[in-house]
């Protein structure tokens, strides 16, 4: 039941979210270029529609049919007796039959059928399973690229000041070591930075790049829409957990209806194979009859009218009868180990899907909280310097005014980086709360 439950909630939520606005219209559109889950969107409708023929072909079939049949027959009679008489007999027949029949197959010998029925339920409930998780997984990406994106543009932005900063530091360290003035180690660490600087600039820019020519100019959008749509927004763990737990007991109850099948299969592969018919008829014969004898001319007009119904009923066993209990035999127990593989390997996944999205929410909302510690101590240090370069430059040691310069780039990039932040533990807020919110 909890299985069926999910795969109408599926069906359902993939209709209803047909109109979304906003920051579900956009993101809907970037789940839309996911080839992942596109696949795995295709594969569940193909499988779904397989379970309706597969369905529809196991109900009796409604045969309805028609016949007409034209004949003109000639029919001569010779009479040798005392005396020889004869007759030439021409009728134009003009026969009509139609029929209603409902008919149905048992225990096919060639288990096409219930082959068809077991696989598709089996792939059915792997499919099920997987467009939850693969969703899950394709928004997860989309919602790193994102980020990435963020933080490319915005590190950028903080970075190319930062380097400028350190360049005008090198000049000057570089002029005083060659004056003796510093010790080269200073000059060194100089240089390690500006390297290191310019090393993340550059991965930056690449990132950038990158996800621009995939995603296009969506970012900017995106970035507003999301605050604004998950602006103080709370994960929702106890509705979480109950999803899961539904979830996994839904994938284990799925099994179980299909081990029930093939354990009635197992008894159906003993029995014959069994065609019924049901059917009613009506038959309605016109003739014309055009008789020469002796006596002259006669002609008659002949209609009969059948009306009856009709039971047909078939049984068929294969010649080579152990063969075919050993195929299906084998066949079985195939799907046997195959659906106690997907129990174990489906409820495993979900498991390990739920321990990771509540381990990250918690890992992130920790780094949170220590980047807006470390955004207001930045904040704290640089009020700190401009009070030390108001009332004596030198206070900031030999280079003041870089010196204050780079305390003030170390706020925009503590703030960018709180930003960043934001948006990795809001972005497993939304898969926390929306896990399971088909689109």
């Amino acid at each position: 039941m909890k299985f069926k439950l999910l795969l109408i909630l599926l069906i359902s939520c993939s209709i209803l979210s047909a109109d979304l606005v906003g920051f579900e219209a956009i993101l809907e559109k970037l789940l839309m270029g996911n080839s992942d889950y596109q696949q795995v969107l295709s594969n569940f409708e193909r499988e779904i529609g397989r379970y309706y023929l597969n369905r529809s072909t196991s109900l009796p079939e409604l045969n309805i049919s028609y016949q007409n049949y034209s004949n003109d027959i000639l029919r001569d009679e010779l009479k040798t007796s005392s005396v020889t008489e004869s007759e030439n007999t021409t009728i134009a027949e003009n026969d009509e039959r139609w029929r209603i029949e409902l008919s149905k197959e048992f225990f096919p010998k060639d288990f096409d059928h219930a082959d068809d029925t077991i696989g598709s339920a089996i792939e059915l409930m792997v499919i099920t399973s997987e467009m939850f998780t693969i969703q899950d997984e394709a928004l997860s990406d989309i919602f790193d690229d994102m980020t990435d994106l963020y933080e490319a543009d915005v590190m950028i932005k903080v970075l190319e000041p930062e380097i400028n900063v350190l360049l005008r530091e090198n000049a000057i360290l570089d002029e005083l070591e060659k004056n003796n003035i510093i010790d080269p180690a200073d000059l060194i660490d100089n240089l390690k930075e500006l390297d290191a600087e310019e090393k993340k600039l550059n991965e930056f820019r690449e990132t950038s790049e990158r996800l621009k020519k995939q995603y296009g100019n969506v970012n900017q959008e995106f970035v507003e829409l999301f605050f604004s749509y998950s602006e103080n927004d709370q994960a929702d763990t106890l509705m979480f957990n109950m999803f899961m737990d539904i979830m996994v007991s839904g994938i284990s109850e799925g099994c179980d209806d299909v081990t029930r099948k093939i354990k009635r299969n197992k008894v159906y592969a003993w029995l014959p194979e069994i065609r019924a018919s049901v059917s009613y008829n009506w038959r309605n014969i016109d003739q014309e009859w055009d008789i020469k004898n002796a006596d002259g001319y006669e002609f008659w007009d002949r209609e009969q009218t059948e009306a009856f119904p009709e039971i047909k009923l078939e049984l068929s066993l294969p010649l080579d009868f152990v063969g075919n209990m050993k195929g299906k035999s084998l066949t079985l127990k195939a799907y046997e180990h195959e659906v106690m593989q997907n129990d174990l390997e489906l409820t495993g996944k979900i498991n390990d899907l739920k321990i990771e999205r509540l381990n990250a929410l918690e890992y992130y909302k920790n780094r949170l909280l220590r980047k807006q510690q470390i955004s207001r101590l930045r904040e704290k240090q640089a009020k700190i310097n401009e009070d030390k370069y108001l009332a004596d430059p030198t206070l900031l040691g030999e280079l003041p005014q870089l010196e204050l310069e780079d305390s003030r780039l170390k706020v925009l990039k503590a703030e960018a980086e709180l930003k960043i932040a934001e948006m990795r533990y809001y972005k497993q807020v939304y898969l926390i709360n929306n896990f399971g919110v088909s689109r």
